[in-house]
């Protein structure tokens, strides 16, 4: 996964002051519990460009976290990767703000996927109930997104719905993380109140 920390540096923002404590929270929330349920934004505005980085389990949008083997599982995979890299449904922005989208991706992240995951993804995140299992061995997975946006007016970028609650029944919450040029921040989504308010 794109870390944040990492996700800092491609932004390059100029408000050092801010860095180390937004790092060292995110550092923070990668010792907790991967949580079904539960999505974590992370999302950078650096000067005309925005940034965002969603990682969810892959249980709340698909249903399931085992490696995907029936043609029903692969192909409910594949759809959701296509409609999380819809940088167009998951989010909408003023128009005012004159935002375009500049790259969107988005991809299953699987213990099969590296050999060293599931042990880094132990050692990021205590697991108390599992969901998936293969072989005996308890199995992670997880979409990551990734969105880079370019706006005409970032000054008018005042807020952004954010529709993934609209397309994925499993979320329950969205925990976002913001560095802003003003300002760091976090806040929670829910299905009632799915709307990021900048200023």
């Amino acid at each position: 996964m794109l870390k944040f920390k990492k996700l800092l540096w491609i932004a390059t923002i100029p408000l050092t002051t801010l860095h180390a404590g937004f790092a060292q929270s995110q550092e923070t929330r990668q010792l907790e519990s991967h949580e079904h349920g539960a999505v974590e934004v992370n999302l950078v505005v650096d000067g005309s460009m925005m940034f965002i980085e969603l990682e969810s389990p892959a249980i709340n949008i698909v249903g399931f976290e085992y490696t995907p083997e029936s043609v029903e599982d692969k192909d409910a995979v594949a759809k959701a990767e296509a409609l999380l890299a819809s940088a167009s449904e998951m989010f909408s922005l003023p128009q005012r703000a004159a935002c375009e989208i500049h790259t969107a991706s988005a991809k299953w992240v699987g213990d099969d996927d590296s050999g060293e995951k599931h042990d880094e993804h132990e050692k990021e995140h205590g697991h108390d109930e599992h969901e998936g299992e293969e072989h005996g061995k308890v199995v992670h997975s997880e979409f990551i997104a990734n969105y880079e946006f370019r706006c005409g007016d970032i000054g008018s970028l005042d807020k952004m719905n954010v529709h993934f609650f609209e397309h994925f029944g499993g979320a329950e919450e969205i925990r976002v993380q913001m560095v802003l040029p003003s300002k760091q921040t976090a806040l929670e989504l829910t299905a009632q109140s799915s709307v990021i308010v900048f200023q």
